[in-house]
């Protein structure tokens, strides 16, 4: 039996919890005890190194052990995925978003890992509107930190601005970066790339259970985890973001024309 590995690499507030989720739903998935590893982000982009475990594995749950051995260790990532697979069980995958800062030769690194450990790798991109995926990711700033409990509106976005042009927002925003890198590394048949706005068609939906290697197996497809709180986002605001991240919308009107409609609401 040949076994898929699901490589999720983002883009954050843009359904990866979803895409786990789906993943973890199908009889014949195991991905082991964290959604997320951050393994290789932890390890090749600074940006990220607060992801690295200390080197003391006292204190460490079980899930934590795990990653700091695969931080640790030669092969041991690919080791402990394929130790996850049986006759039943023939799909395992890190959906860590973070991986959408890797450059191609990481890329090329977790693939030949994997390969030659006997997986067949399947990567997933999904894009969101920039503007909007930025405001998903503020808000779900406040909702985390408690010093921004019972913030207004206006502070909300006064947050954005803060954050839009940050490094971390850059990096896990400017799409074509990623997708480039990913085009280097890996082939045409081993990337999916779908859109946050448009991931429930019937079509995209079948497209992407293909891809995975697994059936429809959710009885709640549209079902989303880990919302954002509301709060209504300044168009002011809105339009600096926009004209921030304008190459990015031109590279994807450009190679992936539906954005042009997905993304209408920020030209």
């Amino acid at each position: 039996m040949k076994y898929n590995f699901i490589l999720g690499v983002g883009a954050q507030k843009s359904g990866t919890t979803w895409l786990y989720n789906y993943l973890k739903g199908s009889k014949n998935s195991n991905l082991g005890e964290l959604k997320e590893w951050h393994i290789w982000d932890a390890k090749y982009i600074d940006l990220c190194s607060n992801f690295k475990l200390p080197n003391e594995k006292t204190n460490l749950n079980k899930a934590q052990q795990i990653r700091l051995q695969m931080q640790t260790e030669n092969k041991y990532y690919e080791k402990y995925f394929l130790s996850l697979m049986s006759e039943e069980i023939n799909i395992t995958g890190d959906i860590t978003p973070s991986y959408c800062g890797l450059n191609f030769v990481h890329f090329l690194n977790i693939k030949n890992k994997l390969k030659k450990i006997g997986f067949n790798i399947k990567v997933v991109f999904l894009m969101r509107d920039p503007v909007l995926r930025c405001w998903s990711a503020t808000r779900m700033i406040i909702k985390l930190n408690k010093k921004y409990q019972n913030i207004s509106n206006l502070e909300a976005n006064n947050l954005l601005l803060n954050y839009y042009n940050s490094p971390g927002f850059i990096m896990r925003t400017k799409y074509e970066n990623t997708i480039i890198n990913l085009k280097k590394a890996f082939s045409k048949d081993e990337i999916f790339i779908g859109f946050y706005e448009n991931l429930f068609n019937n079509s995209n939906l079948d497209m992407l259970s293909n891809f995975l290697g697994i059936k429809e197996s959710l009885n709640d497809k549209h079902h989303f985890t880990n919302v954002s709180p509301s709060y209504k986002l300044d168009p002011e605001i809105s339009k600096i973001c926009r004209n921030f991240y304008t190459d990015t919308y031109d590279y994807c009107f450009t190679n992936f024309p539906i954005t042009e409609k997905l993304w209408k609401n920020n030209e």
